[in-house]
């Protein structure tokens, strides 16, 4: 049975400070991922100026495709190295983070009996349709933005080695 929800109820203004800081921060850490792979491209000669390094950058697109891309040319530049492991596992922290800022982000928030709700569908070829309902605690929010600022300075720390 299909259950209708009011969306045009306003969230609290906690939910939409936290809500704004999370993407903001996931701006900040796209801006990070990017640079990664400027330093890493200067410094392997692939490209000469830091404009020509973020456009190498803006050439993957995607966020998925910048992190594997990180990948691509750590190895280049290494090759296999006692930090692939931590990278590999960075990486897939990085893409897990957006995935979770993703479903925040493409889902329907509203209020329904006091509490804050995300609703969230996805189709896949394997699953079909799916539909989730969900209470979303504010600290949930929190938590995330956290998560990805922290993110954010593992990625500024490491390429900072890379660019020498």
């Amino acid at each position: 049975m299909v259950r209708l929800y009011d969306m045009s109820k306003d969230l609290p203004e906690e939910y939409l400070l936290a809500y704004a800081r999370m993407v903001i921060w996931f701006g900040r850490l796209e801006g990070a991922v990017k640079l990664a792979i400027k330093n890493l491209a200067v410094s392997l000669d692939i490209n000469k100026s830091f404009m020509d390094g973020l456009e190498e950058a803006e050439k993957k697109q995607r966020y998925y495709s910048m992190c594997d891309y990180i990948f691509v040319l750590h190895r280049r530049k290494y090759g296999e190295c006692p930090e692939t492991d931590g990278l590999v596992s960075l990486i897939k922290h990085l893409k897990k983070l957006a995935d979770h800022r993703n479903h925040f982000v493409h889902s329907q928030w509203t209020v329904d009996d006091g509490k804050v709700i995300v609703l969230h569908s996805k189709w896949t070829k394997k699953a079909g349709l799916r539909s989730t309902r969900h209470v979303v605690p504010v600290e949930s929010l929190y938590a995330l933005r956290e998560n990805i600022e922290n993110a954010w300075r593992e990625v500024h720390a490491a390429r900072y080695g890379w660019a020498k």
